[in-house]
């Protein structure tokens, strides 16, 4: 009984870190098409749905005055 029991809290213990990591990754899409709606209005993007070519390489420099 006590090993029944003890799979069973794992289990449930599995399902909750599931269930936060899916929470996080939809907060995360969520987010990321929010930002690209924001690009699209202020004209930075033609469109929010816009993805790079395969055959591009995007390299940035960052100011080192902000920060992240």
């Amino acid at each position: 009984d006590d090993i029944k029991e003890d799979e069973d809290a794992s289990q449930v213990d599995l399902d909750e870190a599931a269930q936060e990591e899916l929470s996080e990754k939809r907060r995360r899409e969520r987010e990321a098409r929010a930002q690209a709606l924001t690009l699209e209005i202020i004209g930075d993007l033609p469109y929010a749905e816009v993805k790079p070519p395969e055959n591009v390489l995007f390299v940035c420099k960052l100011n080192p005055v902000t920060e992240g």
